[in-house]
C-alpha cells in the first residue's frame, strides 16, 4: 500500500490515467481532496498530507514476488506525473494506520454536522476533476457545504453534503436540488445516477434523466414477465410507466430474398419496423462472419456496413465499436497501445455484434470474464423498430437493469446490437504455458481438477485431443495451462501448477512460452466446419463425467475441454441428439453454435430438447418485444 499527494485532483487523476496506460490496474485507486483529509486529519491524526490538493492510496496485489516490482513501478510512474510525496508502507501497522484514516471518514463528517446526504455516482475516470468542480460550483449556488471522498479507479465519487439543522425543510429542499443537479452533472459527463448504492424510492425519478421512454417501457417489460403481480418492491427502481409513441412503418417495403444493408442504427430501425408492421415478415440478422445460413427467400439484414470504432477512450478502458466491426480488425488498432479486448474467435471474419450475440466465450473468461462481463453498453433496435441506448461507459453502474447483458447469447431473437462498448484490457506483459501429455483420459481430466484451484492469472486450462502444440510432445490427449499478466505472477503461478502436476504423476511436464492455451482451442476449432461444430454445457465439477462417458465419440472425432468454464467442443452434428442426451444427464445441453436451431423448451426434431428454469421467462419476454415472430424464427426458442 501506498499514498501519494498531489497539487491538485486533476494531477492526481491523470496519474490514475498513466498507470493504467502503462499496463498496470491496481486493485485500490482511492482519493481524497484537501478539503476531506483536512476534516480526517482534525479527527484521528493518521499523519494525511492535509497541504496537498489530494492524495490517492493505491494497493496492488499478486504472488509475493510481483509486489515489490509492481509497486516500484508505480512509484516510477506517480514520480513522473507530479506526485510531490509518496509513502510506501513497510509493516502491517502502518497499511492499518492509512486505511482507518480512509474508513473514519463518515466519522469524520460528524464531527462538523448533525447529518449529511451522502450521493453517488459515477463518471469516467478521465472527468473526476470536472466532475469535482462541478459538485463545488452546485453546492456553492446553493449555499450548501460539501465534503468528498471517491474511489479514483472507479470513477465513483461520493459527495457528502452537509445538513446543520436536519429540521430546516428549506435546507433540506436546496440538498435534494443539489443531489438532482449533481446527478444530472455526471450524466453530462457521461457516467451514471449510481455506481453501487443502487435505484430506491428517491432516485427513480433521476432514472427519467439517464433513460428515455423507450429504455424505462423495455426495463418495465422486464419487470411484468419476471412480477406481473406487481408484488416485489413496488415503487422502487422505476418511475411510473412511461407512454411509448407507436411508430409509424417506413416507406420502403421489404419482400422475400432481399439482403438489405443498413448504414445506420435509423436505417436498420426502418427496415425492422417495415417488417413488423408488413404483416410480419421474417427477417433474419446476420453479421459479416455469420456461419448460419438464413433459409432460401428469406429478408436477410447485414450488419456488414456497421463497422468501425466509434469512440476510443484509452484513459477510460473501453471502445465503442459498431456490431459489424471484426474482431481482428479492432484487435490491430488497439494493439499499437498495447491494449486488446481479450476476447477470441476460430474465424478471421468474426464480428464484435456476432460474437456477443451468440456469446460465444473463449477461454479467456477464466482470466477476464464472460462476454456480458466486458459488454459496458449497447445500443440495439427491438424488432418493433424502437431504438434503445443501454448501459454506461463506466465502470460502475447499477442503474436499472442490465439490459446490454440480455442481449448477449440471444442470438438476435430479442433484437438487433447495432453498438458495443465493451472493457479495454492492457495486454499481457508475460504468458507461458504448461503442457503435460497423458495417455489416459480420466486421469487427464482428474490432473486439469487438481489445477483450478491453483488459477489466480491462468487463462487457459484445456485437456484436448487432436490440437496440435507445438514444441509438445505427441499424446492422445494433451493438458494445456496457460498463464498471462505481470511476468512474477506468471513464473510463481506456473512454478505452482507444475508442483501440483508432478504431485500428481504428470511427467514430462513442458514450458512454452508465450504459447497461449486459447490460441490453441481457436486454431483446433477453426480446422472443423462451423456447421459441424457441437458445444456441450455443464456444471464444471461434472464436464469430466461427462467426457469420459462420451470417450468413444471424442476418440474418434477429437475434442477440446475447457475446464475453467465447463465446455466440451467436438465435432459431431450429424449425432447431436445422442450428445444432448448424454449432457441432459449433467443437466446440460449441446448445441451447434454456428446454427442453434430452436432446442430451449422444446424439441427441433432431433429430440434436443433443453428446459432450463428460465425457459417460460425467455417465451413471455420474446411474445412481449416480438409477438408476431418476426426475428430469427428457428433459432434458439421454441415458440
Amino acid at each position: 500500500t501506498m499514498m501519494a499527494a498531489f497539487d491538485s485532483v486533476a494531477d492526481a487523476g491523470n496519474a490514475v490515467s498513466a498507470v493504467i496506460a502503462h499496463g498496470l490496474v491496481p486493485a485500490t485507486m482511492e482519493m481524497m481532496d484537501q478539503k476531506m483529509m483536512g476534516i480526517i486529519e482534525d479527527y484521528v491524526h493518521v499523519g494525511l498530507p492535509v497541504e496537498a490538493g489530494a492524495a490517492l492510496i493505491i494497493e496492488v496485489d499478486g504472488y509475493p514476488e510481483s509486489l515489490k516490482p509492481q509497486m516500484d513501478e508505480v512509484v516510477a510512474i506517480l514520480q513522473a506525473n507530479s506526485a510531490r510525496q509518496m509513502r510506501v508502507t513497510q509493516t502491517a501497522e502502518e497499511r492499518e494506520r492509512i486505511w482507518y484514516g480512509r474508513k473514519s471518514a463518515f466519522g469524520a463528517i460528524a464531527r462538523l454536522a448533525p447529518s449529511y446526504y451522502v450521493l453517488d455516482g459515477t463518471v469516467p475516470r478521465s472527468r473526476l476533476a470536472e466532475a469535482l468542480v462541478g459538485v463545488d460550483r452546485i453546492c456553492d449556488g446553493l449555499g450548501l457545504r460539501v465534503a468528498y471522498v471517491f474511489h479514483a479507479g472507479d470513477g465513483n465519487l461520493h459527495p457528502l453534503v452537509l445538513i446543520e439543522d436536519p429540521d430546516d425543510a428549506a435546507l433540506l429542499e436546496r440538498v435534494h436540488e443539489a443531489g438532482r443537479q449533481i446527478m444530472q452533472l455526471c450524466l453530462d459527463l457521461g457516467g451514471s445516477i449510481t455506481g453501487e448504492h443502487g435505484v430506491g424510492l428517491e432516485k427513480r425519478e433521476y432514472m427519467r434523466l439517464m433513460y428515455g421512454a423507450d429504455e424505462l417501457a423495455a426495463m418495465w417489460d422486464i419487470k411484468r414477465v419476471f412480477d406481473p403481480d406487481q408484488r416485489f418492491n413496488p415503487g422502487k427502481v422505476l418511475p411510473s410507466l412511461p407512454t411509448v409513441t407507436s411508430l409509424a412503418a417506413g416507406s420502403a417495403r421489404r419482400t422475400g430474398n432481399d439482403v438489405v444493408v443498413p448504414a445506420t442504427v435509423e436505417d436498420a430501425a426502418e427496415v425492422m419496423r417495415d417488417c413488423a408492421s408488413g404483416g410480419g415478415q421474417v427477417l433474419y440478422l446476420q453479421g459479416g462472419g455469420t456461419k448460419f445460413t438464413p433459409p432460401a427467400r428469406a429478408t436477410v439484414l447485414s450488419t456488414r456496413a456497421l463497422r468501425g470504432v466509434s469512440h476510443y477512450a484509452l484513459a477510460d478502458l473501453y471502445v465503442t465499436v459498431r456490431a459489424g466491426t471484426p474482431l481482428a480488425e479492432l484487435q490491430a488498432e488497439l494493439a499499437a497501445d498495447g491494449m486488446w479486448v481479450p476476447l477470441l474467435s476460430p474465424w478471421a471474419d468474426s464480428t464484435l455484434g456476432g460474437i456477443a450475440a451468440s456469446n460465444f466465450n473463449a477461454p479467456l473468461r477464466m482470466r477476464y470474464g464472460a462476454i456480458r462481463d466486458l459488454v459496458m453498453a449497447a445500443t440495439v433496435v427491438l424488432p418493433d423498430g424502437r431504438i434503445l441506448r443501454v448501459g454506461r461507459p463506466v465502470v460502475k453502474n447499477v442503474a436499472g437493469y442490465d439490459l446490454q447483458r440480455l442481449m448477449v447469447g440471444a442470438y438476435g431473437t430479442l433484437g438487433l446490437i447495432t453498438e458495443l462498448s465493451l472493457r479495454l484490457f492492457p495486454r499481457p506483459r508475460a504468458r507461458a504455458s504448461l503442457v503435460a501429455p497423458c495417455d489416459d483420459l480420466a486421469r487427464g481430466l482428474a490432473w486439469g481438477m487438481h489445477l483450478l484451484p491453483v488459477c489466480l492469472t491462468a487463462s487457459a486450462l484445456l485437456v484436448c485431443r487432436g490440437c496440435h502444440v507445438p514444441g509438445a510432445p505427441e499424446a492422445p490427449y494433451t493438458l494445456i495451462y496457460t498463464a498471462e499478466g505481470v511476468a512474477e505472477d506468471v513464473q510463481a503461478e506456473l512454478a505452482q501448477a507444475r508442483s501440483v502436476l508432478a504431485a500428481n504423476g504428470a511427467t514430462p511436464i513442458e514450458y512454452l512460452e508465450e504459447l497461449a492455451g486459447g490460441e490453441v482451442w481457436a486454431r483446433w476449432i477453426a480446422g472443423h466446419a462451423p456447421a459441424d461444430m457441437v458445444r456441450l454445457g455443464v456444471g464444471r465439477r461434472d464436464l469430466p463425467d461427462l467426457t469420459v462417458a462420451l470417450q468413444p465419440h471424442l476418440d474418434r472425432h477429437g475434442f477440446c475441454a475447457d475446464l475453467g468454464s465447463g465446455l466440451l467442443y467436438t465435432p459431431g452434428a450429424a449425432d447431436l441428439e445422442h450428445l444432448h442426451a448424454a449432457a441432459s444427464q449433467w443437466g446440460g445441453y449441446a448445441v451447434v453454435p454456428a446454427h442453434p436451431r430452436a432446442f430451449i423448451g422444446a424439441g427441433d426434431g432431433c429430440g434436443c430438447r433443453y428446459t432450463p428454469e428460465s425457459a417460460d421467462l425467455m417465451r413471455r419476454l420474446k411474445a412481449r418485444w416480438d409477438a408476431p415472430g418476426v426475428l430469427n424464427p428457428g433459432l434458439l426458442l421454441a415458440a
